[in-house]
């Protein structure tokens, strides 16, 4: 025995003018690729007798391609891929022109060790003595900077003296 539809379905909840039609695919990608020879395999499935006699005659005279040959061929296939390949080329050709003529001859490390002037090399047993060079007085801090560091040292303490965990 069959139940009518409870009044939760779907279908009793939409509106049935609100609908849109539902299509078949047919675009581009639905389509089967179509042979360009006029009857290729496709129609190897749908030829009468006589037609494949005259096909097969026919592909033995040299007057038609053989079927197989017809879509997909070798000479087919041969020539799409010089094709590609003279494509490929093209392109790695204005490529390399493009970087050629928009970019610069060196790198970025070759810039750089061109900009940086070169320290001469200094062997402190050839010289006398130099604090600043020897001792590493390139640790110079002005009188704003200490106060700072100073101040910022004080207050250290204190930054772990209160506060909630966890």
């Amino acid at each position: 025995m069959l139940v009518p539809p409870s009044n939760s379905d779907w279908s009793s909840r939409i509106d049935p003018t609100k609908l849109r039609n539902r299509k078949f695919a047919t675009g581009k990608g639905a389509k089967a690729p179509s042979s360009k020879g006029g009857g290729g395999i496709d129609t190897i499935w749908t030829e009468t007798p006589e037609q494949k006699r005259q096909r097969l005659q026919d592909e033995m005279m040299g007057v038609k391609k053989p079927a197989q040959l017809v879509d997909g061929g070798e000479e087919a296939e041969g020539r799409r891929g010089r094709e590609d390949e003279a494509e490929r080329r093209e392109t790695e050709r204005r490529i390399r022109e493009f970087n050629e003529r928009n970019r610069g001859v060196g790198s970025l490390y070759e810039e750089h060790k061109k900009g940086v002037p070169k320290e001469k090399e200094d062997d402190p047993s050839k010289r006398a003595f130099d604090k600043e060079k020897d001792m590493g007085g390139g640790m110079k801090i002005g009188h704003a900077k200490r106060k700072e560091m100073v101040g910022k040292a004080a207050d250290f303490g204190s930054r772990f003296a209160g506060g909630k965990y966890l």
